[in-house]
């Protein structure tokens, strides 16, 4: 072993991926496969009633109740003080908290009859006002989404770096901004796939489209109350997985439970809808911001209050504070800003649940420090590149420890910028 540290070491996956070779989940098809479909909730908040089963005799339903006593809810295990992550049904029982929820499954011999099936299951539910802005959910009185939830605030975090109170007291002016980013998918080519099979001995074998086969065997365990060394979790050739795949989704449970019931292999394939309504989404946040500043655009200081739309749950194993928390100690970026200050809220809304995805609370962060830099250039009538060069992070000053703590081990910004700015032909734009 000692021998391979510090060499290159090929890859093996590519060649078979380029010639068409890969296996992915869909391409499993073992004798006696059952398939899995899904009746997902129409409405985002409301209190199921009854749930009437039309489906031929074909087909086998569960729903919430089947599962009782046999399988329980996903549960985020959180250390972080004063945050609140609560334990999210496999199948909506009483309530439904977002366009997208499981309701029940249909199991039949085929993919088709499968989705027939689902369409003759007909939810009767009581729809209740929805939460789905910030102002909606933090407004006195606002609906909850969950009743553990007060305020509908999974978490609120708050840290101060330096003396911000005093940058504001130097300051010659204080510009103030506000930025926000729209809820966004991963979408990937190969969405999310489940294929579960019965060992024979007692035990479990879970085929999904994932990027943690591990957290995914955990929670199965966890589940459905199994030794963990009864689950085996193999991750198949992933069509593309940004983030979205490295979470627990509570179809692989559903579907490592409904193979056990059934002692039989079982798959389920999402459809693009299903994509949109119900993997994880990212980065619906706002960010407001002020900045003490000196009269040639250097800032002395910085506060920042962030939302993020967590959705009706958060997913396991990050729960409600992969974004929140991530944006809040990215803001500064590459800006040598000392005397820092953050307020970052956690809500909970009636959307789906939000989760990991590339730039995990950088591409906000990002949007947050350059549009400050912009006004400030605007406010002073200043050229805004000077304005970053005024305030980066020198290359003299690496390694960096910001005022937050992340370290920043090299960079060279203004070389960076000046690249940028050449191959811009900014010069013929000012």
């Amino acid at each position: 072993m000692a021998e391979q540290i510090g060499r290159s070491i090929k890859r093996l996956e590519d060649g078979p991926l380029l010639r068409g070779l890969g296996r992915f989940v869909d391409d499993l098809r073992p004798d006696g496969c059952l398939y899995v479909s899904l009746l997902r909730s129409p409405v985002a908040s409301g209190r199921i009633r009854n749930i009437v089963n039309e489906a031929p005799a074909g087909a086998t339903v569960f729903a919430a109740a089947d599962l009782e006593g046999s399988c329980r809810p996903l549960t985020v295990h959180l250390t972080t003080p004063g945050a609140v992550s609560p334990a999210r049904p496999i199948l909506a029982g009483e309530r439904v908290r977002f366009v997208g929820e499981m309701i029940a499954a249909a199991v039949a011999d085929s993919r088709y009859e499968a989705a027939d099936a689902v369409e003759q299951i007909h939810p009767d539910i009581d729809t209740e006002h929805a939460v789905m802005t910030f102002e909606g959910a933090l407004a006195d009185g606002a609906p909850l989404v969950h009743e553990n939830v007060p305020g509908n605030l999974y978490y609120v975090g708050k840290r101060s770096f330096g003396d911000v109170a005093s940058a504001f007291e130097r300051a010659d002016l204080v510009v103030d901004g506000e930025v926000t980013h729209p809820r966004v998918s991963a979408a990937p080519m190969e969405g999310r796939g489940v294929m579960a099979s019965p060992d024979g001995a007692g035990g479990v074998v879970i085929t999904t489209s994932t990027q943690v086969p591990h957290l995914v065997a955990e929670a199965v365990a966890e589940c459905l109350a199994m030794e963990r060394g009864r689950v085996r979790v193999v991750a198949a050739d992933v069509g593309g997985g940004f983030g979205i795949k490295a979470q627990v989704y509570p179809e692989e449970i559903l579907l490592a439970w409904i193979a056990m019931r059934t002692n039989s292999p079982v798959k389920w394939v999402e459809t693009r809808s299903e994509h949109m309504q119900a993997a994880s989404h990212a980065r619906d946040q706002r960010i407001r911001f002020s900045a003490a500043v000196r009269k040639d655009g250097r800032v002395l200081g910085l506060q920042a209050t962030i939302h993020s739309s967590i959705g009706a749950y958060g997913g396991r194993p990050f729960g409600p504070l992969l974004d929140p928390m991530t944006c809040a100690g990215l803001i500064p970026g590459p800006y040598d800003i000392r005397d820092y200050e953050y307020e970052s809220f956690a809500v909970a809304t009636n959307k789906c649940p939000e989760g990991p995805y590339r730039g995990v609370g950088m591409v906000t962060a990002v949007l947050a420090h350059e549009r400050l830099m912009d006004l400030i250039a605007k406010r002073l009538e200043l050229d805004p590149a000077a304005v970053r060069r005024l305030n980066f992070v020198k290359r003299e000053q690496m390694p960096y420890v910001a005022a937050t703590g992340h370290p920043y081990e090299s960079g060279d910004y203004d070389a960076a910028l000046d690249a940028a700015l050449r191959a811009s032909g900014y010069a013929h734009l000012r």
